[in-house]
This record gives structure tokens, sequence and C-alpha cells, in this order.
């Protein structure tokens, strides 16, 4: 490992800055990690590049952007009781960019990576890994704090540094928060918290009904698909009802083989209920990269609605187009934004969910279209998220696409499921995908 010195000078970047509400929802999710002994709340971004890459001329790139040492002085400060959460500058505090270096010869997350663990109260909240592979190629790993940034910020950082696009193009910091009026607020909080409650509303599907008695780690399993199978899903997926948007055809997919693997163990009872996800920025913008710019769809699934595929997309395309004509991830986004001046602790009992201390049935997630061409003059052979692993539900679905070719990794933790439960769910999924 090496600390590189940043004493560089800093252009005209915040003294202070606001925690968003997304942002103060991860910080209360620290106490779920904590609970449960999870690695933390910890993101990563694997880039695979065409040659190998050395830590030099990646730590004199890296210095050529002052965000680096803006990012490496700040501190949380979580505020005095009811107050809003935020990073603070600290001029004196001494800025360092740490880069590992490993060898591995497997494909995808290297188990070093996968346990890394870093806390809020580390020096930097952010790390470079570089990893050597066969055949004279190397992976870049970023790895960041989740409270930082999201992993569309993430990709937006790292494309910037390796010259795939123009700093002229990017904003680092979100817009001013649009103020709104405090009854109108709180008339949306009320509302936005009974549809949750509604939405949520018991027995749900539990993947794990006795929590194990010792810290589960976190696995990842790659699925991956050639161009022409990406295209046979695409019309699959048209074909299906999924007309706007094909991650109904995703969850629907994920949704019925989850049931019918559960069913095989005998767990027949509940309804699922899945948070997703959703991208809040304008569609073609570079930046914000500095914070969480996420809402969520909430969507409810009856047991009874995955036995057909077709109406299984259709259901949840209904909810989907519901969900945003009642406008309710901008409600949900002024009910987080209002929540922030909670106490973190008491803001996690708020949201830990129905579901017996689980944050959904399953967790599912969908980046979308990753459009990396180049680091450092290098060409990038692929790209691939590692969202946090959060126990329980202890099982994520996370599709994403790179140069024409669908993947999909299967977060889990073998006390859900197990490599007999692993090889059930990749080959029904593809099963259901591809037909």
């Amino acid at each position: 490992m090496i600390a590189y010195d940043m004493n560089i000078s800093l252009v005209d970047f915040p003294k202070q800055i606001n925690l968003s509400g997304a942002d103060c929802f991860f910080l209360a999710m620290e106490n779920h990690y904590k609970k449960n002994g999870n690695t933390g709340n910890v993101c990563h971004l694997l880039i695979s590049l065409d040659n190998t890459i050395d830590k030099e001329s990646l730590s004199k790139k890296i210095t050529e952007f002052p965000i680096f040492n803006w990012f490496s002085k700040i501190e949380l400060n979580r505020g005095i009781f009811f107050g809003i959460p935020k990073w603070e500058y600290l001029p004196d505090k001494k800025s360092l960019i740490v880069i590992d270096e490993l060898s591995d010869s497997s494909i995808g997350l290297p188990i070093e990576v996968s346990r890394m663990k870093i806390s809020l109260t580390d020096s930097c909240l952010f790390k470079f890994t570089i990893v050597h592979r066969v055949n004279n190629c190397s992976d870049l790993i970023f790895s960041w704090h989740h409270i930082l940034m999201d992993a569309r910020g993430a990709e937006t950082l790292l494309r910037l540094i390796g010259g795939d696009i123009s700093e002229k193009k990017v904003n680092y910091f979100p817009a001013k928060e649009r103020k709104m009026n405090f009854l109108k607020s709180f008339y949306i909080l009320h509302f936005s918290k009974e549809f949750i409650k509604r939405s949520s509303k018991k027995p749900l599907v539990h993947l794990i009904n006795k929590e194990p008695d010792y810290i589960p780690e976190p696995n990842y399993h790659l699925l991956e698909f050639s161009e022409e199978q990406t295209i046979q899903l695409d019309k699959r997926a048209l074909a299906h009802g999924a007309q706007v948007s094909k991650g109904s055809f995703y969850l629907a997919c994920t949704t019925k083989v989850i049931h019918e693997w559960l069913v095989t163990k005998g767990n027949k009872d509940g309804v699922f209920w899945i948070p997703v996800p959703q991208n809040r920025r304008p569609r073609g913008n570079f930046g914000p990269v500095f914070s969480n710019l996420q809402g969520f769809m909430f969507y409810r699934i009856p047991r009874e609605n995955t036995s057909d595929l077709k109406s299984c997309t259709e259901f949840i395309t209904k909810q989907m187009f519901d969900l945003i004509r009642h406008k309710r991830p901008d409600d949900y986004a002024v009910m987080s934004n209002l929540l922030r001046r909670l106490p973190s602790r008491f803001y996690y009992w708020l949201i830990k969910g129905p579901a017996g201390g689980s944050m959904a049935s399953f967790l599912y997630t969908d980046p979308g279209v990753n459009e990396f061409k180049t680091f450092m003059g290098y060409s990038v052979k692929n790209v691939t998220n590692y969202p946090p692993s959060t126990f329980p539900p202890g099982l994520m679905t996370i599709f994403e696409r790179f140069n024409g070719k669908q993947k999909i990794i299967l977060q889990h933790v073998l006390q859900v499921v197990n490599k007999e439960d692993l090889s059930i769910l990749e080959n029904n999924l593809r099963k259901e995908l591809l037909g």
C-alpha cells in the first residue's frame, strides 16, 4: 500500500455542504451494518483494462484534480440535535490518497477488496486498488463509503480522471436546495409515510427466518450474456410487455425465479416487497459527482402474480406508471429531506422495515448502460458495480450492461444462498430471461 500526500491548492470548493436526504438514509444504514456485522457501507467500481497500469502514473493523474484533495480533507459533522448533518472541509487535515496493489488470477472482485472496511472515522473515505491480472492486464477498483456518492457519481469521477469525459462537462456538487413551504412538506411527509406503510403491509416474504450465529460475508457470482443473447433478451422483454423500461421484465424474471426457489424450500407465505433505487439526475447529465441522488420505487408483488411472466411484467409496469403518476418518488425525496434532522438511530428505527429488520424481501438494482470507453489511454474491457452487501435480506440482483452485453451479479451471503441454491437461481434466471 502506498499513501500519496496531496498538497495541492483548491479552487472554489465549499467549506460546508449538507448531506442530502439519500445521504442521511445511508448514514442511518450504518446502524444496520453494525448490528448485523457486515463489511460495512462500502461500494466498489471495477474497471478492467487491456493493459497494465502503475500506481505512480495513477497517483500523478489523480493529483491533477483538486476534487480529490477536497474529498480527503472532509469530515462528517452529525450536527446538534435535530440539525442537518453536513460535511466540513478541514484545511489543516493531512490530505492523502491511498493506492493498494495486489495480484489475483481470478475474475471479478478479489476477496481482499470485497472484505474491505471503510469507516466514517477513517482518515480517508475512498481507496484505489490496482489488481494485476494474467496476460499483462490490470483492473482498477475504486472503493468508497456510500455516504460520499452513489455509483453514478463514482463512474463520472473515474471517467473524468481517466480522460473519458471533459471536466468542463462535470458538475461536482448538487444544485442549491429549493425551499418548500413547511406545511406542504409535512403534508407530503404524512402521505408518503402512509403509502410506504400500505405498500409494506405484512405478511411479507422473508428469505431467512433465523439470524446466523456468525458474521455473514459477501459473495458475488457473475452471469454473463453474449451480444446475441442480449439482443434476444431485449426482444423477449418487449414481447412480455416491457415497452417503456426493460427493468420491469428484469424484476419480473427475478421475482418469479426467487418465488419458485423459495417454494421448493417450503417458503410459500408472504408478499414480495422490493424498493428499487432510482437515479434522480436529469438524463444525460455528468453530475453531480458528490452526494447520493437516489430515490426509490416501492413495488409490492403478490406471489400469485409471479406465476405467468408476461402478466407479472405488465403488473410491475402498471405499478411503475402509477408510482410516477402519483409522484411517489418525488414525495419520497421530500420525506427523506425532512427526515435528515432525525438522529440516525431513530431514523434507522423508522426505516428498518416491517420484515423483522430486513430492508426488503430481496434487493434489486439496475444501474443501466455503462458508457466507459477509455481510461488513461487504455481501452476499457469491462465495468462492474458492486453495491454494499446488505444482510438481511442477504440477496441482491444487479443488472448491468456494458459494450452491448448484459450481465447480472448475484450478491449473496451463504447463510441465505448456498452453492446449490446459486446454481438453481442462475439456471432459472437464464431460462426466464432468454426463454
